[in-house]
């Protein structure tokens, strides 16, 4: 009886332990609006920059000039012009829409892009929204302007900007939310490379908490968000070093109280994984981290074996890019099946 218990033990273990770990392998990885399974093959691909896939088969869909949803036809529901850029999420409850797009405001410098944080919902009505210059009055100083990057000034035509946010997540149920209001379930948490993580209300409306995270060089920062322990995931850019020939990146969970670090991953040596900008980071379960590199491919790093099980090319390749290679912001891992199920036929 005993050595039978003990097998029983045995199975559980390995045999459901192991279904279980596969899982993430049964997600689908989507980069701008391409979909790929884990193996690297090219699912589905559908116009836009970014895409947001709805279960009953439509699609949010954005560029750098506009945001639409797509109906099932590929027919428009409805589209908004504006620039648009880096990365939509959605709510918890997958109803609404989270975007940045930019005001862009006359100043004495020259033409200047201003973020602007906005929540859709299904309808294309914009229910809440804030641009960086109202969050910068209520911490009562003003923003870091700096000059535009060459490819901002071709898009837009613009001079400088007065932030450069790039990740904008609801915040989910989480171990610190009874004790610290701002990390309650339901607020945002936005992230400005530069710039810094801002705490905000569910409408918007309120700037709950601001932190510079000082593990990362001028907080080079990319894709901040919050995970159920409480800790802040994010994509350090300049961990270490800030020229060709040292610098270094990581994968990082932090304490927003203390920004005391609880993970980090970083090549061995750091220097064979550096990534200047761009990058993003998604746990998968206790163990698996997918993140990417902005110009390389798309990883599956485990903690416990403290080995990169997974890298994939195929994310970033493109034949329009004259290297072959298209610039990645962000790549997730979405359990597209009921959305799929209307593009099978």
């Amino acid at each position: 009886m005993h050595k039978i218990f003990l097998s029983f033990l045995f199975y559980l273990f390995f045999y459901l332990g192991s279904s279980h770990a596969a899982d993430w392998k049964r997600l689908h990885l989507v980069n701008e609006c391409d979909i790929f399974n884990f193996e690297g093959s090219l699912i589905k691909s559908f116009p836009g920059s970014a895409c947001i896939f709805l279960e009953d088969g439509r699609f949010f869909s954005s560029t750098v000039d506009d945001i639409k949803l797509m109906n099932k036809d590929l027919s428009v529901a409805w589209s908004h012009k504006g620039y648009f850029h880096h990365q939509m999420n959605q709510t918890l409850d997958k109803k609404r829409f989270l975007v940045m797009s930019s005001n862009l405001l006359k100043e004495k410098h020259g033409l200047t892009r201003d973020d602007k944080l906005m929540i859709y919902d299904l309808e294309g009505k914009i229910i809440h929204s804030i641009s960086s210059s109202e969050i910068y009055q209520q911490l009562n100083h003003l923003p870091y302007l700096r000059e535009a990057e060459p490819m901002l000034k071709e898009l837009i035509n613009v001079t400088h900007e007065k932030t450069h946010f790039n990740s904008f997540y609801e915040i989910p149920p989480n171990k610190l939310e009874k004790k610290y209001s701002y990390m309650k379930a339901g607020n945002f948490i936005v992230n400005g490379r530069e710039d810094g993580i801002f705490f905000l209300s569910p409408d918007l409306k309120k700037i709950l908490n601001f932190i510079s995270y000082k593990g990362a060089f001028n907080h080079r920062v990319h894709d901040v968000q919050v995970l159920p322990n409480g800790h802040l995931l994010l994509f350090n850019n300049f961990v270490a070093g800030y020229d060709k020939f040292h610098s270094q990146s990581a994968i990082e969970e932090i304490s927003p109280v203390d920004q005391k670090v609880f993970f980090r991953y970083q090549a061995n040596p750091g220097v064979f994984f550096f990534v200047a900008t761009g990058g993003s980071v998604q746990k998968l379960n206790n163990d698996l981290y997918l993140f990417t590199h902005s110009l390389l491919s798309t990883y599956v790093y485990s903690k416990s074996k403290k080995d990169v099980l997974l890298s994939l090319v195929e994310t970033h390749l493109s034949s329009a890019s004259p290297l072959g290679i298209r610039p990645t912001l962000q790549v997730k891992a979405i359990d597209l099946s009921s959305f799929l199920s209307f593009w099978s036929k």
